[in-house]
């Protein structure tokens, strides 16, 4: 399948961020190359970089999380121990 530059542009748009390069250009047909330059011209965050992003955030509201379910544990047996006076 023979892709327009505008629908090369938006695939790159769409999936640049979220797929490496090499899968990209496996199943579109759309060179690495292609893609870097897009990324750069549009300022579109490359995978790497995007996962990276990604991975930090991710980490941050699972620390959040785990934090959150040791303080309501702590609260718990706070609350236990009170009862207990």
């Amino acid at each position: 399948m023979q892709l327009t530059k505008e629908q090369k542009e938006e695939i790159v748009i769409q999936l640049a961020s979220w797929l490496p390069p090499k899968e990209i250009e496996k199943e579109y047909g759309i060179s690495q190359a292609s893609i870097y330059y897009y990324c750069n011209k549009y300022q579109i965050p490359k995978y790497r970089e995007n996962m990276s992003i990604q991975k930090k955030d991710y980490t941050q509201h699972w620390l959040g999380f785990l934090q959150d379910i040791t303080t309501l544990q702590i609260d718990k047996v706070k609350e236990i121990l009170n009862d207990n006076k």
